[in-house]
């Protein structure tokens, strides 16, 4: 019989290449997201030039219907000077807090990056609120100046019968009513019985702390 041969096999080792770990594809799309919202954000005041607003004085009747939004010019600019924050400003800032927290790489458990896009979300909503505040804005007329009746945009000086003591408000329209700067709506219970009535008069107005008398001392 022949003698068995011994066959020597060489084994042969193969390196394998490791690759270098690849980032999420989603994790990829959000960064892209926010370097274009980084630099939409920093071209904005160039592409973007803000919309001019009449601020004719128009006279508005206190009874009808106004499907616009009542404001002062005060309060025109305060919600103008917002939107221009909202957009540079704060989108800016947000996009950097996004970028700095898809930084460090799982987005599953990553509580700034959830602050960030919730604080994100609400920001987007309000400039979508603020847009639609401006593009139905009406400036509540000045020619209440020399009326002897209530009218928006008055400043009307009562005394409060029921509570015996002296008041201050001006008439404003509901998006610019704050009660505790002496600003309130021509919706609201006082402000609804003050319109169209002349200094010298008493009025009654159904409030949540029940029916208070007032009378009108002075109108400006």
């Amino acid at each position: 019989m022949p003698k068995n041969k011994t066959v020597t096999k060489k084994t042969q080792v193969k390196m394998i290449k490791k690759e270098p770990t690849k980032a999420p594809k989603d994790l990829k799309k959000e960064v892209k997201i926010v370097k274009k919202d980084l630099e939409k954000t920093s071209k904005i005041s160039k592409e973007e030039p803000k919309k001019e607003i009449s601020t004719k004085t128009t006279v508005v009747s206190p009874i009808a219907e106004q499907p616009a939004v009542l404001l002062t010019k005060e309060g025109l600019k305060k919600i103008q000077d917002e939107l221009d924050y909202l957009q540079t400003t704060k989108r800016e800032e947000i996009a950097k807090k996004l970028q700095n927290a898809i930084s460090y790489g799982d987005l599953s458990e990553n509580a700034e990056y959830d602050e960030a896009k919730n604080e994100q979300a609400f920001v987007v909503m309000r400039i979508a609120e603020l847009q639609q505040i401006l593009e139905k804005a009406q400036i509540i007329s000045a020619a209440h100046a020399h009326a002897n009746v209530v009218e928006l945009g008055s400043t009307v000086h009562l005394n409060n019968i029921t509570f015996k003591r002296d008041e201050k408000y001006t008439i404003v329209g509901s998006t610019e009513a704050d009660p505790l700067k002496g600003m309130i709506s021509n919706e609201s219970p006082v402000g609804k019985v003050l319109l169209s009535v002349p200094a010298g008069e008493k009025v009654k107005a159904n409030t949540p702390r029940g029916v208070i008398e007032y009378k009108i001392l002075k109108i400006e």
